[in-house]
């Protein structure tokens, strides 16, 4: 499964598709990711 908005997470690739890591704290799933539309 993968980590929906504002789950905790480590890197990009934990997070649903569309969402992205946070490069700082505190780190969870949000939209500031890399886009792969």
């Amino acid at each position: 499964d993968c980590t929906k908005l504002l789950g905790g997470c480590k890197t990009d690739a934990e997070c649903c598709p569309h969402l992205g890591c946070r490069k700082k704290w505190p780190y969870h799933c949000g939209w500031d990711g890399p886009s792969d539309k």
